[in-house]
């Protein structure tokens, strides 16, 4: 597996998400599970702009997954993504979060509608 820290920020909420934050976390959202579930393997939420994303490594191409965030997310988020090396199976990175917010995200993740969004989402991945 591999592993990829992202964090993000809306660019301008009030312009392309009328103000509303959640619309714009909905619009993320939806197009992160827009990702194949053969590529994308999981995510969750380590606070409220940080997502750790688990990507299978077969047939795992990371030139089409950077150009699909800069065609679908770069127009609306700052965002940084960068992989999170494992060594001797442990992934080496250290937090401190929050566990309320981790269990109400893998809940909105269940109850997430991807259908009229705002913004739609430009490149199928």
């Amino acid at each position: 597996m591999l592993y990829y820290h992202f964090s993000y920020d809306t660019i301008d909420c009030k312009k392309h998400f009328s103000g509303n934050y959640d619309e714009a976390k909905r619009y993320l959202l939806c197009t992160l599970l827009s990702i194949p579930n053969k590529y994308l393997k999981s995510m969750g939420a380590l606070c409220e702009s940080t997502l750790i994303l688990e990507l299978s490594e077969v047939d795992f191409d990371s030139g089409r997954f950077y150009q699909y965030f800069k065609t679908n997310i770069s127009p609306y988020f700052y965002y940084v993504i960068s992989e999170i090396s494992v060594v001797n199976n442990q992934l080496e990175f250290d937090v401190h979060s929050n566990k309320t917010l981790r269990d109400n995200f893998k809940n909105s993740l269940k109850d997430i509608v991807c259908d009229n969004l705002l913004q739609g989402i430009k490149a199928d991945y």
